[in-house]
């Protein structure tokens, strides 16, 4: 037998096969060259593979020696240059009624090869069902990516979006101290927005105004309050009740989920502060060069309020025996190095007087920003009370009016115990100094815990 891919298969008896199906071929005289079982399992090899090696048709071939008839041959370059098929052949012919087929059968030794090659053939298609399971569950898998990724793309917008409108409304606060334009500001940011494919929209009743406090682990908490508002906190909501409703879902309702609702919470503060300075300029103070320690501790404290990101306004009272107001609230920090340049030591101490004139600063001074600034005293002596009110007496009323007071002592001489309690009092802090650099340094931690928000 000849593969041939111009003359097709060519037997031993003359008779040649084109390789393409024939209708009604007539190949009753092949077993005198060939037997079934021969034919059989070329057409078994040739089904597995398109191209087939020479050494495997070799061994093939020497198997088959004892065969009746003149040994076949194949010619290896044609059938792998014309990569030869012949098994789907073989099938389609002996699917048909022909002679030959009968006389297949009634040999035992090719029925049982006949039945073989059913038995495979009845295996075509057997993976489909598990192909068809297959492709649902590719099918759910991307259908639950694009959701999944719609989700966070969704959440991402709306974090950025909340934020914005927060951080809007802190800065339009800080300016005009005003909650209704702070409100407006922050609506209008928030649509500019694009969140799901639509400017975010806030409800007003979302916008809460409020203070901010960071506790001793550096973290931030906020309150709602009307007295002290430094802060905004705004609520992005694109749940049901909300203006512009639930986020829409692409596959998710072929599971039984048609909508996503998610929220935000973003809180932004500004920390601005109102700074009273209350220093003694009492007649202790002109003793041990303390005067001039003063006025340096004094421009550090300034110097790092310049630096700070925050906006600060500061008044000056000075004090002896009754206070004296030198320089109104105001962001001009030069003023107060200027103002406190002009005085000298003189008198006794009211400590308690010159508390309640630094409180009244914050409170009424043209400059002052009341409820929407963080509110502070810093007082300094270096003596003991010796006139007028009690200072513990003006900082409980200090505390209820959420002024915080930070004290300095300077020298032996100074009441430690009583300025500590006034700080204690207010939640401030109280710092002891005995020289002069020990005062510098004073003023200057006290200007860096200014900065800070304080938690009762």
């Amino acid at each position: 037998m000849l593969l041939s891919p111009v003359n097709g298969v060519q037997f031993g008896c003359g008779l040649s096969l084109p390789l393409q199906p024939l209708t009604s071929p007539q190949f009753s005289g092949c077993r005198r060259c060939i037997s079934a079982s021969i034919v059989l399992r070329i057409a078994r090899v040739f089904r597995k593979v398109n191209t087939v090696e020479a050494s495997e048709i070799k061994k093939f071939s020497d198997r088959h020696e004892k065969t009746r008839g003149s040994l076949w041959q194949i010619a290896f370059p044609q059938a792998l240059a014309s990569n030869l098929l012949i098994g789907p052949f073989i099938k389609k012919y002996y699917s048909q009624e022909h002679p030959m087929k009968s006389s297949l059968k009634s040999r035992p030794r090719n029925k049982s090869i006949l039945k073989k090659f059913q038995i495979r053939s009845e295996r075509t298609g057997a993976m489909l069902p598990m192909v068809a399971v297959v492709i649902v569950i590719l099918f759910a898998a991307c259908a639950f990516a694009v959701d999944i990724a719609r989700m966070h793309l969704t959440k991402s917008e709306l974090r950025t979006a909340t934020d914005a409108s927060a951080r809007a409304a802190v800065e339009m606060l800080s300016r005009v101290q005003d909650t209704q334009l702070a409100t407006d500001a922050a609506l209008a940011v928030a649509k500019r927005n694009i969140v799901a494919g639509q400017g975010l929209s806030i409800d007003p009743n979302d916008i809460v105004f409020g203070s901010a406090s960071q506790g001793s682990d550096g973290k931030f908490t906020f309150q709602e309050s009307t007295t002290l508002i430094n802060s905004v906190r705004i609520i992005g909501d694109r749940s049901t009740t909300s203006i512009d409703g639930p986020v829409s879902l692409m596959f998710a309702p072929l599971f039984g989920t048609d909508t996503f609702s998610p929220i935000a919470t973003s809180t932004a503060t500004r920390l601005d502060r109102d700074i009273a300075l209350v220093l003694d300029k009492s007649g202790s103070m002109g003793s041990g060069g303390r005067f001039p320690a003063l006025l340096n501790g004094v421009d550090v404290f300034l110097s790092q309020l310049d630096n700070s990101l925050s906006e600060e306004r500061v008044s000056l009272t000075v004090y002896d025996a009754f206070p004296t107001k030198l320089v109104d609230m105001t962001a001009n920090l030069t003023s107060i190095r200027d103002g406190l340049a002009t005085q000298s030591p003189s008198g006794f101490t009211g400590i308690g007087r010159a508390l309640q004139m630094g409180m009244d600063s914050i409170q009424n001074d043209a400059g002052s920003r009341g409820a929407f600034s963080l509110k502070s005293v810093v007082l300094m002596t270096d003596g003991n009370q010796n006139r007028g009110i009690n200072p513990a007496v003006v900082a409980r009323q200090a505390r209820d009016q959420g002024i915080i007071v930070h004290t300095i002592t300077f020298s032996d001489g100074a009441n430690e115990a009583l300025m500590k309690q006034v700080a204690d009092t207010t939640g401030g802090q109280h710092l002891h100094a005995n020289t002069n650099e020990e005062l510098i340094a004073a003023f200057d931690e006290i200007a860096r815990t200014v900065q800070v928000l304080t938690i009762e």
